[in-house]
């Protein structure tokens, strides 16, 4: 019997020492492997301004272009590769997104009543400004009036009823 449990527990050694050499080995290749460099872009749009169009509701950069329709939506028309396509996203459509930020932001205020309950944190990740507004709404519960007070039967009195 003590032979079986000495011949167990090194089984489960070895197989957990290898489970423990084979996930260090899986995070040295994966840390190792990782292209860390930061990406090189030459500037391959012919302009670097945005060319705004005000009576026909369109906005230029390069080839790309932003337009708002009879309808009232605004149509994106971006091409080139995912760097070119997101600076192109980014300056045409920057002051939409400031614009956008500012409503949601003014209709949490509206909700919210006081600016204590509202923390507001702007975080410029992207070429485009991305908003988390943060909040917390507390209910405050109506005060409830205290129960009557009760009458205790006394001693050799009749009690009656409340209603």
């Amino acid at each position: 019997m003590h032979r079986i449990v000495k011949k167990t527990l090194q089984y489960t050694g070895f197989l957990f020492l290898s489970l423990i050499v084979l996930l260090l080995a899986g995070i040295s290749y994966l840390y190792f492997s990782a292209d860390m460099q930061t990406p090189k872009h030459e500037q391959s749009m012919t302009t670097d301004k945005v060319i705004d169009i005000d009576s026909l509701h369109l906005r230029y950069y390069g080839d790309n272009f932003l337009r708002h329709s009879d309808s009232g939506l605004w149509e994106l028309f971006v091409k080139g590769d995912a760097f070119q396509r997101g600076e192109a996203i980014g300056k045409l459509s920057s002051d939409l997104l400031h614009y956008q930020e500012k409503v949601f932001v003014d209709q949490i205020r509206e909700i919210v009543p006081s600016d204590l309950s509202l923390i507001h944190i702007s975080e410029p990740t992207r070429l485009g400004m991305i908003s988390y507004a943060v909040f917390c709404l507390k209910k405050k519960k109506p005060p409830t009036p205290p129960p009557p007070p009760r009458q205790t039967p006394t001693s050799g009195a009749v009690s009656q009823p409340l209603f």
